[in-house]
């Protein structure tokens, strides 16, 4: 009987180890998933931190190149917001249902962009850069060019704006090369050109994005040409929202 007694005391102590042991286990596990978590929202918060420490610094230094006379000057406007400078009006920009540049905006251009690539190219902000991207956009008053031809107009109107002007900036930084003549400014020239060529773009969103807004749009202003800023903070974020959202369906 003493002995039947002895095994069952045993076989109790063995399962209650063995529960004490499963219980150790799952806490040290749920204390690593709840380490992990917090790293990770560390590690996310850090990004914010960095994105609006970034966007600030770049904004400030923007807003202290480009006065706002001078940019009311062109007909232009820094967008915090965005991150953007943005050209407003098709008089001051292109010809009239046209992508052909005009010769002020061309005199614009040839005064703002080698300022403006000054200014990503700061040791401060040339590795934040992700991309600059040009955006055409045009105007749908009374919703006429709604149906499918006149959508399919906007939209190659808007984007052949927007590589023009491309195709433009990047045309005279080529023109700037050619003419250097010392050795070390021929270094710099060819190191801009690349640094552009390998963060710029240009896309034509027609009548999409109305200025300033959908329910009020200033159909004139809406003609307009951005230069628009994304850094490489703001890629990480928009990584980890769509990792928090899960695969698209």
């Amino acid at each position: 009987m003493k002995s039947v007694q002895r095994k069952n005391s045993e076989n109790q102590l063995n399962y209650d180890l063995s529960v004490s042991d499963l219980m150790s286990a799952l806490v040290l596990i749920f204390i690593l998933l709840l380490s992990t978590q917090l790293l990770e929202l560390k590690r996310q918060s850090s990004i914010a931190i960095e994105f609006s420490k970034t966007r600030m610094e770049l904004l400030e230094a923007l807003k202290k190149e480009f006065p706002k006379s001078e940019l009311e000057s062109w007909g232009a406007e820094i967008d915090p917001k965005e991150l953007s400078i943005r050209f407003k009006g098709e008089e001051t920009i292109f010809l009239p249902e046209s992508d052909i540049l005009r010769d002020q905006f061309k005199k614009t251009l040839d005064d703002f962009f080698p300022r403006y690539i000054a200014v990503l190219m700061r040791p401060e902000f040339i590795n934040e850069i992700d991309e600059i991207r040009i955006e055409g956009h045009t105007a749908n008053p009374d919703n006429k060019f709604s149906e499918k031809k006149g959508y399919s107009d906007s939209i190659r109107l808007s984007q052949s704006r927007a590589n023009n002007v491309l195709f433009y900036i990047m045309n005279r930084l080529y023109e700037e090369d050619e003419q250097k003549r010392n050795t070390i400014a021929i270094k710099e020239s060819k190191r801009k050109i690349n640094w552009v060529q390998k963060h710029i773009s240009a896309s034509g969103f027609a009548f999409a994005k109305p200025y300033p807004n959908e329910i009020n749009p200033d159909w004139n202003s809406s003609r307009r040409v951005e230069f628009k800023i994304r850094t490489n903070t703001e890629k990480a974020l928009q990584l980890i929202i769509e990792a928090a959202e899960g695969p698209a369906k």
